[in-house]
């Protein structure tokens, strides 16, 4: 944008944060918009999680004391337990699809538009979100494919230090 490429080479670690600021304080319409469109939205579904992820586990442990302190057998206790333990896992499925949907598409955003703004192109809102849908599917097939390549290290490394 303001420097030519080869200077922007060498900024160093608090370069970044200042060119990162001065890009964002500059083109302050377009990231606000991304911000309150995909990062509110993400921020307010991490918040969320916590609480009901947190009445959920209160719902399990209470289900398991009872059964465990009160020597109860019965059908009753160990259907609630189960449909806690369902609940539970059904809403952390729930959660992790749109932390990631939202986390994609959030990068995909982002991306597309510090990309255009160093290149000179014209950013609107309009053309990021048309952009967005085209280009988060790549990121997500880049995003599962690094997931496996951390999962498979994470294993190897496991067996490595187990034997």
């Amino acid at each position: 944008m303001d420097k030519p490429q080869e200077e922007m080479q060498e900024v160093g670690f608090f370069g970044i944060y200042k060119e990162s600021f001065k890009t964002i304080f500059s083109w302050k319409k377009i990231f606000t918009q991304i911000t309150l469109t995909f990062i509110l939205p993400l921020s307010f579904i991490f918040l969320a999680h916590f609480i009901i992820a947190y009445i959920l586990e209160w719902r399990i442990s209470r289900a398991e004391d009872q059964i465990y302190y009160n020597n109860v057998d019965s059908e009753r206790f160990y259907h609630r337990l189960s449909t806690a333990y369902i609940g539970y896992w059904v809403f952390k499925f729930t959660y992790l699809s749109f932390l990631l949907l939202f986390s994609l598409l959030s990068t995909a955003a982002i991306v597309y538009t510090i990309a255009s703004l160093y290149s000179g192109n014209e950013v609107t809102f309009k053309k990021v979100l048309k952009i967005v849908p085209k280009v988060w599917k790549r990121l997500a097939l880049t995003f599962l494919w690094t997931y496996l390549g951390f999962f498979m290290y994470n294993v190897i490394a496991g067996v490595v230090l187990c034997k």
